[in-house]
């Protein structure tokens, strides 16, 4: 063996090794009352909860703060194991459109592009910013005069992906964007809710956790982000907390806040994947939101609708105390520094969190019908933000 084929093979070595050693690591715990489980949700980050056992993501960090506490846990294969190898992936836009692929990287920026081309009068794409990885956050605006800067309409937001490997969420989002363009001029609604408001949908948060180590494939998906980081506990936590979860904030993470200052958002909603359930403030506070009565209401509608055209037992989730799908956060399970209470706290803007689907990543066959079930949600509780009282208080001499 020459010198440089053994320098070769040794570089691939370490590379293999390094991609084999997992950034984060799914565990399960039992925990004996709600004080545990708090505690555990300062130490973790929970993906579920259901009769006393606790599933959570991890790194080696917090592994080995659990063990330092005596804190038993089962390392556990994530349970969209067997989904995973019956997906495909999309390598044209026009493949994407078949609606039953995730898309590679190039694939989505792509098709973020092919809106604003398409639909140049009432779409335009936004970058909120690029990645150290070259990955963007990429965002459109929809609206009936998309090239104004006027924010005298309502501003609405949809985000997805901020778990990167919460891919069914991405797809839907994406799949929004088509729905609303593709029907503004045949539905009277979709025509209302783009002409009457400003509506920015953001499909993937977390690009460097969803396409980890390949653009051109999801295998590798983790909920963190390419540093580790659960970029759903990085907010500023509402007790005044800068960094709840111990963590500088990440570039995404500073890129959301400052996208959320530029604009005035009035209603947010915030995919998300495995449950199916809507989940409402607060995620941190036992006390209840002023709007507890209003969340109930819009929550209900939309749970209501999504069964009203699902098979039996969608959007049912017990949350862990017999929730029916709907369920305050905290009563559920409390995190800190979630974009939810970030952004009803800190920018009075009412987000709320759904989970559209039990599965992370389902096979292509299902996505179509996890719009079906949601889209009709989707839109109704976007169309909330049509309500209620807006304008200006100006002085005498017309100042505001």
């Amino acid at each position: 063996m020459t010198r440089r084929t053994f320098i070769l093979a040794l570089l691939f070595l370490i590379e293999v090794t390094a991609y084999a050693q997992p950034d984060e690591f799914y565990i399960s715990l039992k925990y004996s009352d709600w004080g545990e489980l708090d505690s555990l949700s300062q130490i973790v980050s929970i993906d579920k909860v259901d009769d006393g056992t606790v599933w959570a993501y991890a790194s080696a960090k917090e592994l080995n703060l659990l063990e330092r506490r005596c804190k038993r846990y089962q390392l556990c294969s994530d349970n969209d194991a067997a989904e995973k190898a019956s997906y495909t992936m999309a390598h044209t836009t026009n493949q994407m459109r078949e609606w039953t692929h995730y898309p590679t990287y190039d694939v989505y920026e792509a098709m973020m592009a092919e809106f604003a081309a398409e639909h140049p009068d009432i779409c335009k794409l936004e970058e909120i910013a690029t990645l150290a990885s070259g990955h963007r956050l990429l965002s459109v605006k929809i609206s009936g005069n998309v090239l104004s800067d006027s924010t005298d309409k309502p501003e609405l937001l949809c985000t997805a992906n901020i778990h990167g490997n919460e891919c069914v969420c991405m797809v839907t989002a994406l799949r929004l964007c088509d729905y609303l363009l593709s029907n503004y001029d045949s539905m009277p609604e979709v025509r209302r809710l783009i002409d009457s408001t400003e509506l920015w949908i953001l499909p993937l948060a977390n690009p460097d956790g969803m396409y980890r180590y390949y653009d051109d494939t999801i295998k590798s998906s983790t909920r963190s982000n390419g540093h580790s980081v659960d970029l759903n506990r990085n907010y500023p936590h509402i007790n005044g907390t800068q960094h709840p979860d111990g963590n500088d904030w990440q570039e995404e993470t500073t890129a959301m806040m400052r996208f959320f200052d530029k604009h005035h958002f009035s209603l947010s909603v915030a995919l998300h994947n495995g449950s199916e359930c809507f989940n409402y403030p607060w995620d941190t506070w036992k006390r209840l939101t002023a709007d507890d009565d209003w969340w109930r209401l819009v929550g209900s509608a939309y749970r209501d609708t999504a069964q009203a055209y699902s098979a039996s037992g969608y959007f049912d989730d017990g949350c862990n105390h017999s929730a029916n799908g709907l369920t305050n956060g905290y009563a559920w399970y409390s995190i800190s520094g979630g974009q939810q209470d970030y952004a009803n706290y800190y920018k009075q803007c009412r987000e709320v969190t759904v989970e559209i689907s039990s599965t992370k990543i389902l096979s292509g066959s299902s996505l179509p019908k996890i719009w079906e079930h949601n889209r009709r949600s989707l839109v109704g509780y976007l169309s909330e933000g049509l309500n209620g009282v807006r304008g200006k208080v100006c002085t005498v001499t017309g100042e505001p």
